[in-house]
């Protein structure tokens, strides 16, 4: 049995990580048995969420690293046969998924507005100690993220600039997914599972964005809407309502 470390129930989904989500989305598709356990970050590998105990013992972190392995041992998801995850396409879907899509919610979330920033510590208070926990999130962990938002990039740019780069991805992998049921074709992928997980992160945070917005209404993003509510019935582990 693989455990999954990185549960945070949020918002519906099973944890406020995308990176987390996207893994358990994976299990759920492929079929493999998996267990959801809370984030004990003090053993990590790679001091970050999610990381997995595999069968046998071996402990691994990064949600990429994971499936890349899973897929080496029991193969990819029905998707990854007509377009693989490899694929250049989707490999820079991926990319612009992971390296700024992510990074502008990570910056809305935390460093934007004190609405969003207490929506996340609701999220996260039941898994603190108490008194402590909540005050610890509030002033060392979110200075923190504001200055890896900083170093990053995105959280150089105003609350506007942030919210006009999201949306241009969002645009992007939209042109990119078309008519298509999902970006691997007619069944889901690997690079399906994190599309998935970004657009619920977004789609169900419960303070409003202009990013939120434009996914929410925007007619030209219609499809990533139906792709995630087509998703929700592929992964009751992700998503748990």
């Amino acid at each position: 049995m693989i455990i999954v470390h990185g549960k945070l129930n949020a918002w519906g989904l099973c944890s406020a990580s995308p990176f987390v989500n996207k893994l358990v989305m994976w299990l759920d598709v492929k079929g493999l048995p998996y267990t959801l356990a809370p984030a004990d970050m003090s053993r990590a590998p790679k001091g970050k969420i999610p990381w997995v105990e595999l069968p046998g013992g071996e402990v691994m972190g990064d949600s990429g690293d994971i499936i890349a392995t899973l897929t080496e041992r029991h193969g990819g998801l029905p998707g990854d046969a007509a377009r693989p995850a490899n694929d250049p396409v989707l490999h820079l879907v991926r990319r612009t998924l992971e390296e700024s899509l992510y990074f502008a919610t990570l910056t809305t979330r935390w460093v934007g507005s004190d609405a969003a920033f207490e929506a996340v510590l609701a999220a996260f208070a039941p898994a603190l100690p108490p008194v402590i926990g909540p005050l610890a999130l509030r002033y060392v962990v979110r200075p923190s993220v504001r200055r890896t938002a900083r170093a990053q990039g995105m959280g150089r740019h105003t609350p506007e600039g942030v919210a006009s780069r999201a949306i241009a991805d969002l645009r992007a992998i939209s042109g990119v997914l078309g008519q298509s049921p999902w970006l691997s074709g007619d069944a889901p992928g690997t690079v399906d599972c994190g599309l998935w997980a970004a657009l619920g992160g977004v789609l169900v945070f419960p303070a409003e964005s202009p990013i939120q917005a434009a996914l929410k209404t925007d007619p030209g993003l219609e499809n990533l809407r139906a792709l995630f509510e087509r998703g929700k019935a592929l992964t009751p582990g992700a998503w748990v309502g």
